[in-house]
């Protein structure tokens, strides 16, 4: 899977995280921002009424690449989308 941006030893991606879980095969992560939709169906918008953040495998895919060097950290963003 290509890289969003990858510079400065940086890289991101922008993928489902259950596809890109699935084929990372990379070195220990030192840190890991997921962004999941919210599931309020905000302003009808169809992504964020997926169900997606109530999925195991997606909390799967998600503990398959978390941070595992000493020190890492992992942050999932959840708020109220109205805010």
């Amino acid at each position: 899977m290509e890289p969003y941006f990858s510079g400065n030893g940086v890289t991101i991606y922008c993928a489902d995280v259950r596809e890109w879980a699935r084929e990372y095969d990379g070195p220990l992560l030192h840190s890991l921002l997921s962004d999941p939709p919210y599931e309020l169906s905000f302003m009808g918008a169809k992504w964020d009424g997926t169900g997606i953040a109530f999925q195991p495998d997606t909390w799967a895919a998600l503990a398959k690449v978390a941070p595992t060097k000493p020190n890492g950290k992992g942050q999932n963003l959840f708020e109220n989308a109205t805010a």
